[in-house]
């Protein structure tokens, strides 16, 4: 298999050579041409560019395909030369064609390289690297684990030793080096073409052809290794039976940001439960695009609060964020957590914005040092009674029942005075009319 492996490369070496001499005296008949101008020069330089591109590439998978999947053959399993090269047969023959095909372009008079036409042609032959392109990761852990033996570190040791320095990695990322690099290549051509050459049109609709068979192959990876990252972390929770949560049951469900946190606080008011439930031990938050999972340090389940019924509190303290989630039932979750550093803090913030998590604008938390939830004042139902005295606000929230909380507070200067009054004014909180002049405690205010 080796022989043959070896005759097959020095047959590609022979093919190879012929090909670039039969582009060379191709640009030379374009040099001497003396109606050939600068930019048609150019744009026959920026096709060879395409077919010495592909020639190479076609040259590597061949050496994938024929050397280094025989060598490492014979070190591990055919499942695992199945998850290390995927579908790179299929992508050979494929990139045969197109080599040969863009040879025959550059044997034909500059005015007649269509170029943009032999893309259009073979356009949905792309689609076939979206397939090696999504294994990829899997290629890559495949790697790491097959390292740990020494025979198949041996034959990595002899591949790189064959190919003057360059590793078997380098090569098996070409694949998805390649497909990255037509859009650019066709780019360059278009670039030196004339509008009016017969070539124009073809090579801007397979410029626009070519980058959204490259956009689906990203959305695939990125769908694939989503799904991936979500059976990940359902194997990571330790769920009861009465845990009812499989991450991989909504298609749409994206995996967004995890942290362990140090601080973390989740505060449950349960419509039978006349005072809240704190609950400790919290450690790790995840976020997706649809919900939010808490869980402790042995990762069991804590809560689960629905994106769409969850707002953003954020306090003036620093790197202090937290969230409230509001069921249709009257139950609510408080879920507090500090951020490690500012970075962390704007990452996480960022994230929660990016998925429409509002900012509260109906409803006051009040909480004691630690966050502890002392009260909720729905803002249609609470007025400002603010006093004469100089910094001083006083709300009082009025129920249906005929109760009532009031709450006052001094600001710390004109500023924030300022800035808490204009924060009320703009959610519409009206002024009452009764004046409160007593003095109350001031509680922490959020």
């Amino acid at each position: 298999a080796k022989k043959a492996a070896m005759k097959d490369l020095r047959s590609l070496n022979s093919s190879r050579k012929n090909l670039r001499n039969m582009v060379n005296i191709s640009l030379q008949m374009a040099k001497e041409e003396p109606k050939i101008d600068k930019k048609q020069r150019d744009r026959a330089y920026a096709v060879k560019e395409i077919l010495d591109t592909e020639a190479k590439f076609t040259f590597d998978c061949i050496l994938i395909t024929k050397t280094f999947k025989t060598m490492l053959s014979d070190v591990t399993t055919e499942d695992n030369i199945q998850v290390l090269f995927s579908n790179i047969d299929d992508i050979l023959p494929f990139s045969k064609k197109l080599s040969t095909e863009f040879g025959k372009v550059l044997t034909l008079p500059v005015e007649e390289q269509l170029i943009g036409k032999v893309f259009l042609n073979n356009m949905d032959g792309f689609k076939i690297f979206t397939e090696y392109c999504i294994n990829q990761p899997n290629a890559n852990l495949m790697i790491d684990k097959l390292k740990k033996k020494s025979s198949f570190n041996n034959v990595l040791e002899q591949i790189q030793t064959q190919q003057d320095g360059l590793r078997f990695e380098d090569f098996i990322i070409t694949p998805i080096q390649r497909i990255c690099k037509y859009p650019l290549l066709i780019r360059a051509v278009l670039s030196k073409t004339e509008e009016s050459h017969a070539d124009y049109q073809n090579l801007k609709q397979a410029f626009s052809e070519i980058s959204s068979v490259l956009e689906t192959i990203n959305s695939n990876k990125a769908n694939s290794e989503n799904q991936k990252k979500l059976l990940d972390i359902q194997s990571q929770l330790n769920l009861t039976a009465e845990d009812d949560l499989d991450l991989s049951d909504d298609p749409n469900r994206m995996f967004i940001i995890q942290n362990s946190f140090k601080k973390i606080t989740l505060v449950s008011q349960l419509p039978e439960n006349k005072d809240p439930i704190s609950r400790s031990g919290c450690r790790h938050i995840y976020l997706f695009s649809d919900l939010i999972l808490v869980t402790d340090k042995k990762h069991h389940l804590l809560a689960i609060l629905p994106l769409p019924s969850t707002k953003i509190i954020k306090s003036n303290e620093e790197k202090f964020i937290q969230l409230k989630c509001s069921y249709n039932n009257s139950s609510s979750e408080l879920l507090s957590f500090y951020c490690e550093d500012e970075a962390e803090y704007n990452r996480w913030m960022g994230k929660l914005k990016s998925l429409n998590v509002s900012l509260f604008s109906d409803l006051i938390l009040v909480t004691d040092k630690k966050h502890h939830l002392l009260a909720i004042l729905p803002l249609p139902s609470t007025k400002i009674i603010k006093s004469n005295e100089e910094k001083f606000i006083q709300l009082k929230c009025s129920y249906n029942n005929s109760s009532s909380e009031l709450l006052s507070f001094y600001c710390e200067d004109e500023a924030e005075y300022n800035r808490w009054m204009g924060k009320l004014k703009s959610l519409n909180v009206r002024i009452g009319i009764n004046i409160i002049t007593s003095k109350f405690c001031l509680a922490d205010f959020i």
